[in-house]
């Protein structure tokens, strides 16, 4: 009798303690502050900091001293967006105000846009800010093949039109300005197109070896840049129509310039063109090209493949996404990746952000996550292609910063879940 009633002593001390330790935490843990009362002075002068983001979302961070009164706060929210971008949005916190405060955003995080980032907090009579912080995503989330290079600096206007010489990428845009894309997604200046005065609405454009072979639509004349040395020469006259939209491609080392109506035929040693074909085609809207194959696409987005033999088109597939006025295509390996239909003019201004993979042997079709920026003024957009990368460059005149340079890695591709 006595043993049980030992226990049962021992028991009720071992609990009283533990309530007794617990309230000591609790006290500790929750100090009633003995200092001044949060002001938006004192506020302005912190800065949100990035304490982690993954596949969860970006989680946030500010720290406020120990001792400060905070009693007076009703509410505190996270502003966030994309620096140039006047999208911004912000999120109420459902927790109270502490002074450590962590918030998760749950929102998709983009490779290489840059953020801002701003706390608030609001009283009975006003809303203090915090400072701005800044922040880079170098992962995408959800996954993405796609990585923004952002060109702060002023480029070009009007079209561009994308030309891989020798494994590397150029852009040239419709005012003679002339980039290489190098480390990736960084436009490098060149030499620019040398027609003095061109408005350069568009550009016939071919490569061979080291070389890139340039029409603009405002001359009959066929320029030479010299990807290694960076320098231009004008080799004269075509012969072909000047004020006329025609597009290039090269096969086996020979060069082509080509519309809806006629084919021409380069020979490099005397540097002369030939009328290869005449056709009736539909109207040509796009190019694209592997080593070995040159394709095209129509305005009712048909696929044709060229054949050499007779300077004509056959028919190959047709592109089975959303459908525009105009279409962004680059190749990697034997596969062309189609998309970003859009019509840049006003009425009726569209872009739709879907794009396809095809396989060019197979002639199947697979439908690739949709693109995960929302861009509303995409100028001027063009593809190009290199060894390793797809890309794809635009200006968003809405934006602060005009050009962007988004780089495909095929090796993170993520295809749509299909229904």
């Amino acid at each position: 009798m006595k043993k049980k009633v030992f226990v049962y002593h021992v028991i009720s001390m071992i609990l009283l303690l533990t309530t007794f330790a617990s309230c000591e935490n609790s006290k500790d843990e929750n100090p009633v502050p003995k200092g001044p009362q949060i002001t938006c002075e004192y506020f302005g002068n912190l800065k949100p900091s990035i304490l982690d983001y993954n596949a969860n979302g970006l989680n946030i961070g500010i720290k406020i001293d120990a001792d400060m009164q905070i009693d007076n706060v009703k509410s505190y929210e996270i502003t966030y967006g994309v620096i140039g971008n006047d999208k911004k949005r912000t999120i109420q916190s459902l927790k109270p105000f502490s002074n450590n405060l962590n918030t998760i955003i749950a929102d998709s995080l983009v490779c290489g846009l840059e953020y801002e980032i701003t706390a608030s907090f609001s009283t009975s009579n006003s809303t203090c800010l915090s400072t701005t912080e800044y922040f880079t995503s170098q992962k995408s989330y959800p996954a993405s093949p796609w990585c923004a290079g952002i060109f702060k600096a002023s480029t070009g206007y009007d079209r561009s039109a994308g030309i891989t010489i020798n494994n590397k990428p150029f852009i040239i845009f419709g005012n003679n300005s002339f980039y290489g894309i190098e480390n990736q997604s960084v436009l490098s200046s060149k030499l620019p197109f040398p027609l003095h005065g061109n408005s350069g609405t568009d550009y016939a454009i071919f490569a061979i070896g080291k070389y890139g072979y340039f029409k603009s639509d405002d001359s009959a004349n066929l320029y030479r840049y010299d990807s290694d040395t960076d320098n231009w020469e004008n080799l004269g006259s075509t012969n072909i129509a000047a004020y006329a939209k025609y597009y290039g491609g090269s096969m086996n080392g020979i060069g082509y310039f080509f519309d809806n109506r006629n084919c021409y035929q380069y020979d490099i040693q005397n540097n002369t063109f030939t009328k290869l074909a005449n056709y009736q085609q539909q109207e040509f809207i796009n190019t694209f090209q592997t080593n070995s194959n040159l394709y095209v696409i129509n305005k009712d987005l048909e696929i044709l493949q060229f054949n050499s033999s007779n300077g004509n088109w056959e028919y190959l597939s047709t592109y089975p996404g959303n459908k525009s006025e105009d279409i962004v295509s680059f190749v990697y390996m034997n596969k062309a990746y189609i998309g970003l239909s859009h019509r840049y003019y006003s009425p009726n201004k569209v872009t739709n952000y879907d794009i396809y993979e095809l396989d060019l042997d197979t002639k199947n079709w697979k439908q690739l996550a949709s693109f995960p920026y929302k861009f509303s003024d995409a100028w001027g957009i063009s593809g190009v292609s290199s060894q390793n990368n797809g890309y794809i460059i635009y200006r968003d005149e809405s934006s602060d910063f005009p050009t962007y340079v988004w780089r495909f890695n095929p090796s993170e591709i993520v295809y749509k879940k299909m229904p």
